[in-house]
Protein backbone atom coordinates (compact mmCIF):
# COMPACT_ATOMS: atom_id res chain seq x y z
CA UNK A 1 0.00 0.00 0.00
CA UNK A 2 1.31 3.24 -0.77
CA UNK A 3 1.71 6.43 1.44
CA UNK A 4 -1.48 8.55 -0.45
CA UNK A 5 -3.56 4.89 -0.01
CA UNK A 6 -2.96 4.38 3.57
CA UNK A 7 -3.81 8.07 4.22
CA UNK A 8 -6.99 7.53 1.82
CA UNK A 9 -7.52 4.48 4.47
CA UNK A 10 -7.16 6.62 7.51
CA UNK A 11 -8.98 9.27 6.45
CA UNK A 12 -12.30 7.13 5.91
CA UNK A 13 -11.56 5.42 9.63
CA UNK A 14 -11.22 8.59 10.51
CA UNK A 15 -14.54 9.60 12.33
CA UNK A 16 -15.37 6.04 13.33
CA UNK A 17 -12.35 6.16 15.47
CA UNK A 18 -13.13 9.40 16.79
CA UNK A 19 -16.43 8.46 17.84
CA UNK A 20 -15.16 5.25 19.46
CA UNK A 21 -12.89 7.40 21.70
CA UNK A 22 -15.27 9.51 22.46
CA UNK A 23 -17.82 6.90 23.16
CA UNK A 24 -15.31 5.23 25.47
CA UNK A 25 -14.83 8.04 27.51
CA UNK A 26 -18.69 8.96 28.15
CA UNK A 27 -20.00 5.51 29.00
CA UNK A 28 -17.01 5.10 31.22
CA UNK A 29 -17.26 8.48 32.84
CA UNK A 30 -21.54 7.42 33.32
CA UNK A 31 -20.14 4.14 34.68
CA UNK A 32 -18.41 5.46 37.80
CA UNK A 33 -21.20 7.87 38.09
CA UNK A 34 -24.03 5.39 38.05
CA UNK A 35 -21.47 3.01 40.64
CA UNK A 36 -21.13 6.49 42.78
CA UNK A 37 -25.13 6.22 43.61
CA UNK A 38 -24.67 3.10 45.34
CA UNK A 39 -23.56 3.15 48.91
CA UNK A 40 -20.35 0.52 49.94
CA UNK A 41 -21.71 -2.85 51.03
CA UNK A 42 -21.02 -3.99 54.62
CA UNK A 43 -17.68 -5.92 55.90
CA UNK A 44 -18.45 -10.01 54.66
CA UNK A 45 -15.73 -10.52 57.67
CA UNK A 46 -18.31 -9.11 60.43
CA UNK A 47 -21.37 -11.15 61.83
CA UNK A 48 -23.70 -11.51 59.35
CA UNK A 49 -22.05 -9.76 57.04
CA UNK A 50 -22.10 -12.56 54.47
CA UNK A 51 -25.47 -12.60 54.64
CA UNK A 52 -26.22 -9.18 54.24
CA UNK A 53 -24.35 -9.06 50.94
CA UNK A 54 -26.81 -10.64 48.98
CA UNK A 55 -30.13 -8.43 50.21
CA UNK A 56 -27.24 -5.41 49.31
CA UNK A 57 -27.01 -6.28 45.97
CA UNK A 58 -30.56 -7.25 45.36
CA UNK A 59 -31.49 -3.80 46.56
CA UNK A 60 -28.85 -2.17 44.20
CA UNK A 61 -29.78 -4.46 41.47
CA UNK A 62 -30.02 -1.43 38.77
CA UNK A 63 -27.27 0.08 39.58
CA UNK A 64 -24.87 -2.32 39.55
CA UNK A 65 -26.17 -4.19 36.61
CA UNK A 66 -26.43 -0.56 35.00
CA UNK A 67 -22.75 0.50 35.78
CA UNK A 68 -21.26 -2.73 34.61
CA UNK A 69 -22.97 -2.49 31.19
CA UNK A 70 -21.97 0.98 30.64
CA UNK A 71 -18.27 0.00 31.56
CA UNK A 72 -18.25 -3.13 29.24
CA UNK A 73 -19.69 -1.10 26.33
CA UNK A 74 -17.12 1.69 27.45
CA UNK A 75 -14.05 -0.91 27.29
CA UNK A 76 -15.82 -2.61 23.96
CA UNK A 77 -14.97 0.75 22.21
CA UNK A 78 -11.51 0.84 23.18
CA UNK A 79 -10.87 -2.37 20.47
CA UNK A 80 -11.19 0.14 17.64
CA UNK A 81 -9.12 2.98 18.94
CA UNK A 82 -6.40 0.93 19.06
CA UNK A 83 -6.43 -0.83 16.44
CA UNK A 84 -6.64 2.45 14.36
CA UNK A 85 -3.88 3.44 15.98
CA UNK A 86 -2.24 0.31 15.48
CA UNK A 87 -2.98 -0.27 11.70
CA UNK A 88 -1.67 3.04 11.04
CA UNK A 89 1.95 2.23 13.04
CA UNK A 90 1.77 -0.75 11.25
CA UNK A 91 1.38 0.61 7.79
CA UNK A 92 5.14 3.00 8.64
CA UNK A 93 6.78 0.55 11.00
CA UNK A 94 5.92 -3.36 9.34
CA UNK A 95 7.92 -4.68 12.87
CA UNK A 96 5.32 -3.88 14.91
CA UNK A 97 4.19 -7.01 16.13
CA UNK A 98 0.59 -8.37 15.51
CA UNK A 99 0.23 -9.57 18.58
CA UNK A 100 -0.86 -5.99 19.75
CA UNK A 101 -4.04 -6.25 17.57
CA UNK A 102 -5.04 -9.79 18.49
CA UNK A 103 -4.65 -8.35 22.09
CA UNK A 104 -6.51 -5.00 22.07
CA UNK A 105 -9.41 -7.20 20.76
CA UNK A 106 -9.25 -9.76 23.12
CA UNK A 107 -8.75 -7.83 26.18
CA UNK A 108 -11.85 -5.90 26.09
CA UNK A 109 -13.78 -9.08 25.54
CA UNK A 110 -12.24 -11.00 28.35
CA UNK A 111 -13.31 -8.13 30.56
CA UNK A 112 -16.82 -7.84 29.44
CA UNK A 113 -17.06 -11.67 30.52
CA UNK A 114 -15.21 -11.18 33.67
CA UNK A 115 -17.88 -7.94 34.52
CA UNK A 116 -21.01 -10.50 33.41
CA UNK A 117 -19.70 -12.74 36.03
CA UNK A 118 -18.56 -10.85 39.11
CA UNK A 119 -20.79 -8.05 38.53
CA UNK A 120 -24.61 -9.41 36.91
CA UNK A 121 -24.34 -12.99 37.70
CA UNK A 122 -23.80 -12.29 41.33
CA UNK A 123 -27.21 -9.81 41.23
CA UNK A 124 -29.01 -12.16 39.55
CA UNK A 125 -28.40 -14.72 42.30
CA UNK A 126 -28.99 -12.33 45.03
CA UNK A 127 -32.56 -11.71 44.11
CA UNK A 128 -32.58 -15.21 44.23
CA UNK A 129 -31.24 -15.75 47.31
CA UNK A 130 -33.97 -13.27 48.80
CA UNK A 131 -36.69 -15.22 47.54
CA UNK A 132 -35.66 -18.76 48.32
CA UNK A 133 -32.73 -18.90 50.25
CA UNK A 134 -32.67 -16.28 52.86
CA UNK A 135 -31.05 -16.52 55.74
CA UNK A 136 -28.55 -19.78 54.29
CA UNK A 137 -24.82 -19.31 54.79
CA UNK A 138 -23.61 -21.20 52.29
CA UNK A 139 -26.05 -20.62 49.53
CA UNK A 140 -25.29 -16.57 50.54
CA UNK A 141 -21.55 -17.13 49.94
CA UNK A 142 -22.39 -19.21 46.81
CA UNK A 143 -23.66 -15.72 45.68
CA UNK A 144 -20.36 -13.79 45.26
CA UNK A 145 -18.30 -16.85 44.84
CA UNK A 146 -16.97 -16.53 41.07
CA UNK A 147 -14.65 -19.69 41.29
CA UNK A 148 -12.57 -19.98 38.11
CA UNK A 149 -13.94 -17.40 36.61
CA UNK A 150 -12.28 -14.60 38.89
CA UNK A 151 -9.45 -14.65 36.39
CA UNK A 152 -10.91 -13.32 33.62
CA UNK A 153 -11.03 -9.97 34.86
CA UNK A 154 -6.94 -10.04 35.62
CA UNK A 155 -6.23 -11.39 32.04
CA UNK A 156 -8.43 -9.13 30.26
CA UNK A 157 -6.56 -6.44 31.99
CA UNK A 158 -3.47 -7.37 31.31
CA UNK A 159 -4.34 -8.22 27.80
CA UNK A 160 -5.54 -4.77 26.72
CA UNK A 161 -2.71 -3.14 28.88
CA UNK A 162 -0.28 -4.69 26.99
CA UNK A 163 -2.31 -3.41 23.58
CA UNK A 164 -1.77 0.08 24.91
CA UNK A 165 1.78 -0.60 25.35
CA UNK A 166 2.68 -1.98 22.71
CA UNK A 167 0.76 0.29 20.27
CA UNK A 168 1.31 3.06 22.13
CA UNK A 169 5.45 2.46 21.69
CA UNK A 170 5.43 1.93 18.49
CA UNK A 171 2.97 4.75 17.27
CA UNK A 172 5.75 6.86 18.87
CA UNK A 173 8.50 5.61 17.39
CA UNK A 174 7.11 6.07 13.67
CA UNK A 175 5.94 9.72 14.91
CA UNK A 176 2.29 9.83 15.12
CA UNK A 177 2.08 10.37 18.99
CA UNK A 178 4.25 13.12 19.96
CA UNK A 179 6.88 11.54 23.19
CA UNK A 180 4.38 13.30 25.67
CA UNK A 181 1.90 11.42 24.33
CA UNK A 182 3.26 7.67 23.84
CA UNK A 183 5.02 7.73 27.44
CA UNK A 184 1.71 8.72 28.80
CA UNK A 185 -0.20 5.68 26.67
CA UNK A 186 2.73 3.55 28.02
CA UNK A 187 1.39 4.46 31.84
CA UNK A 188 -2.14 4.20 30.77
CA UNK A 189 -1.21 0.55 30.00
CA UNK A 190 0.21 -0.41 32.94
CA UNK A 191 -2.24 1.00 35.02
CA UNK A 192 -4.81 -0.36 33.36
CA UNK A 193 -3.29 -3.92 33.81
CA UNK A 194 -3.34 -3.47 37.12
CA UNK A 195 -6.37 -1.96 37.88
CA UNK A 196 -8.39 -4.08 36.34
CA UNK A 197 -11.48 -2.67 35.91
CA UNK A 198 -11.06 0.66 37.63
CA UNK A 199 -11.34 3.47 35.07
CA UNK A 200 -8.56 6.40 35.99
CA UNK A 201 -8.90 9.77 35.26
CA UNK A 202 -5.44 9.78 33.58
CA UNK A 203 -7.23 7.22 30.89
CA UNK A 204 -9.57 9.83 30.04
CA UNK A 205 -7.17 12.51 29.35
CA UNK A 206 -5.43 10.61 27.28
CA UNK A 207 -8.67 9.17 25.17
CA UNK A 208 -9.89 12.96 25.19
CA UNK A 209 -6.01 14.27 23.69
CA UNK A 210 -6.15 11.10 20.96
CA UNK A 211 -10.28 11.99 19.51
CA UNK A 212 -8.44 15.87 18.96
CA UNK A 213 -5.39 13.54 17.49
CA UNK A 214 -7.26 11.95 15.09
CA UNK A 215 -9.90 14.74 14.55
CA UNK A 216 -6.62 16.77 13.37
CA UNK A 217 -6.95 19.39 15.80
CA UNK A 218 -4.32 18.44 17.55
CA UNK A 219 -2.24 22.26 18.91
CA UNK A 220 0.36 23.32 16.50
CA UNK A 221 -0.86 20.91 13.94
CA UNK A 222 -0.37 16.97 14.03
CA UNK A 223 2.70 15.18 13.60
CA UNK A 224 3.72 15.40 10.07
CA UNK A 225 4.02 11.22 9.66
CA UNK A 226 -0.04 11.72 9.69
CA UNK A 227 0.33 13.69 6.86
CA UNK A 228 2.69 12.40 4.86
CA UNK A 229 1.76 8.30 5.26
CA UNK A 230 5.50 7.13 6.42
CA UNK A 231 7.45 7.14 9.08
CA UNK A 232 8.80 10.24 10.87
CA UNK A 233 10.68 9.37 13.72
CA UNK A 234 11.32 12.15 16.55
CA UNK A 235 14.69 13.48 17.00
CA UNK A 236 16.29 11.34 19.68
CA UNK A 237 18.00 13.74 22.92
CA UNK A 238 21.55 13.32 21.43
CA UNK A 239 20.64 14.29 17.89
CA UNK A 240 18.55 17.03 19.40
CA UNK A 241 22.11 18.68 21.44
CA UNK A 242 24.02 18.13 17.92
CA UNK A 243 21.89 20.17 16.44
CA UNK A 244 21.71 22.77 19.17
CA UNK A 245 25.38 22.91 18.87
CA UNK A 246 25.86 23.06 15.13
CA UNK A 247 22.82 26.05 15.45
CA UNK A 248 25.57 27.76 18.04
CA UNK A 249 28.67 27.23 16.07
CA UNK A 250 27.28 28.60 12.79
CA UNK A 251 28.80 31.83 12.16
CA UNK A 252 26.02 34.91 12.08
CA UNK A 253 24.64 36.01 8.81
CA UNK A 254 26.89 39.31 8.08
CA UNK A 255 24.04 42.32 7.93
CA UNK A 256 23.26 43.72 4.85
CA UNK A 257 24.73 47.67 4.39
CA UNK A 258 21.86 50.31 4.52
CA UNK A 259 20.80 51.36 1.38
CA UNK A 260 22.42 54.83 0.55
CA UNK A 261 20.29 57.87 0.77
CA UNK A 262 18.20 59.18 -2.49
CA UNK A 263 19.08 62.27 -3.13
CA UNK A 264 16.32 65.00 -2.63
CA UNK A 265 15.23 66.26 -6.23
CA UNK A 266 14.79 70.11 -6.35
CA UNK A 267 11.55 71.30 -7.60
CA UNK A 268 12.13 74.01 -9.96
CA UNK A 269 11.02 77.53 -9.29
CA UNK A 270 8.64 79.38 -11.21
CA UNK A 271 7.07 78.55 -14.31
CA UNK A 272 8.42 78.31 -17.50
CA UNK A 273 9.05 81.39 -20.09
Amino acid sequence: MTPEEQLEREADGRRLAVAATVGSVALQVLAVVVRGTVRAPGNANAPGGVLDLPRHLSQHATAYVASAVLLAGGYVLLAPVLDYLYRAAKARRPEVPGVARVTAYAGPALLVAGLVVLEVVPVVRAQDYVNHHRGDYFAARAVVDPGAAAGLLPAGAFALGFAFVITSLNAMRVGLLTRFMGVLGIIVGVLVAIQSTAPTPILWFWLGALAYLFAGRWPGGVPPAWRTGKAEPWPSAQELRARRRREQAAPAPAAEPAPAPRPRSRKRRGGAR
